[in-house]
């Protein structure tokens, strides 16, 4: 099978993008969406990305480079090249109907919730937030409504007590490629509609940020957890106003004051509904 790969730089890409250059299938290139500024000299070939250094590293252009596969930003992709399947994971803008029309079997997204549910750009983000432990990944259809296509398949993923958000990202990735290479080696495309009440998200703002301290502290201690690589400052809610912290250590399940701070050698110990969460 012939597929062109579209990605980022992020911890959900990657699994993906390794899992396809190192199995039997013929990977015409790899897509990242936009120029990046650390990369050095021009390659021979303008419309490829510059070559890098030796990195040991694993990135999506190591690995890429490492199997002498072509990899290009979106805008230089060239027009002649086509595949059976498109796959992407975790591209960050919509493909318009023309690219996808290059794929001659099937165009497909991996997304990591249980669709309908967290359509949108950032469906971790807002899956901690909402306390949700046991997300899903699904691959399905590309169509010109964002992650709206029919389902080819899914899978729940649990994610372990105080994953980091690359870690869960991971998770959630090679799930969905061993998914991937499962549909791929069966060419089994079938699908069904998506069912259910759907939700969209868009990027967090600055209220989503917020952490309210009648939440349960471990929904508190998760979420702050799985969204720290983010590098954003959160707001506790605390009494009589709030506390803002950039990183959370622990928690503990003991009777708690909702809303109080005490102060500790290294942070606060902050008051939720069924314990008390360190931060600092």
């Amino acid at each position: 099978m012939r597929v062109l790969f579209l990605g980022a730089s992020t911890a959900f890409s990657l699994p993906a993008a390794q899992a396809l250059l190192q199995s039997d299938h013929e990977v015409a290139g790899v897509v990242l969406p936009e120029r990046i500024s650390q990369l050095s000299h021009p390659s021979d070939n303008s419309t490829l990305l510059p070559v890098l250094p030796f990195c040991t590293d694993d990135t999506i252009i190591n690995v890429t480079r490492r199997q002498n596969v072509p990899l290009w930003f979106f805008e230089d992709v060239p027009k002649n090249i086509t595949a059976d399947v498109i796959i992407v994971a975790c591209f960050p803008s919509r493909l318009p109907e023309n690219f996808l029309r290059r794929a001659t079997l099937a165009a497909l997204n991996v997304h990591p919730s249980w669709l309908p549910e967290y359509r949108g750009p950032a469906p971790l983000f807002w899956q901690l937030r909402h306390g949700v432990r046991n997300p899903g990944v699904t691959v399905h259809h590309m169509t010109d409504r964002i992650d709206a296509g029919d389902i080819v398949v899914q899978k729940r993923v649990p994610l372990p007590e105080g994953s980091s958000g690359p870690e869960a990202d991971r998770l959630l990735s090679v799930a969905g490629a061993n998914m991937l290479l499962d549909v791929l080696s069966r060419a089994d495309f079938r699908s069904r509609p998506q069912l259910g009440t759907a939700s969209y998200q868009s990027w967090p703002a600055e209220e989503d940020w917020c952490v309210p301290t009648d939440w349960l502290v471990q929904r508190a201690f998760n979420f702050m957890r799985g969204t720290a690589d983010w590098r954003h400052p959160f707001k506790l809610l605390t009494h009589p106003q709030p506390l803002v912290v950039q990183d959370v250590t622990d928690y503990a399940l003991q009777p708690s004051q909702p809303g109080s701070v005490q102060l500790m050698r290294q942070g606060w110990r902050v008051g939720f509904a069924d314990g008390w969460l360190m931060v600092r």
